[in-house]
């Protein structure tokens, strides 16, 4: 995957694998791999800033050397699969990537 090709169009929607993680009040891991827009490509930074239309949760400057590929996604729900290096994890604090 070229960081441009992946930069290059806004308002894709995309989903990652593996998914996305949201951790609720009781510490429960819900996997969350739907409805992410990538709203902005930030070209300087070599950034993304991504929306999820369901739990309106922005993601912001997630840098993309956490991503390892960029794959179309053959069932055509999406733009394509964010093959990613990290574990993203969601909690009430912010946001952290676990290294795979």
């Amino acid at each position: 995957m070229k960081i441009q090709q992946l930069l290059a169009y806004p308002y894709q929607q995309v989903r990652f694998l593996p998914p996305v993680l949201v951790v609720d009040a009781d510490g429960n891991r819900i996997p969350t791999d739907r409805n992410w827009v990538k709203t902005k490509a930030l070209f300087k930074k070599k950034a993304l800033n991504l929306f999820n239309t369901v739990t309106h949760f922005n993601l912001e400057d997630f840098d993309v050397h956490h991503v390892k590929n960029f794959d179309p996604d053959p069932s055509g729900r999406s733009d394509g699969f964010l093959i990613l290096k990290s574990q993203i994890v969601i909690h009430e604090h912010g946001v952290e990537c676990e290294p795979l």
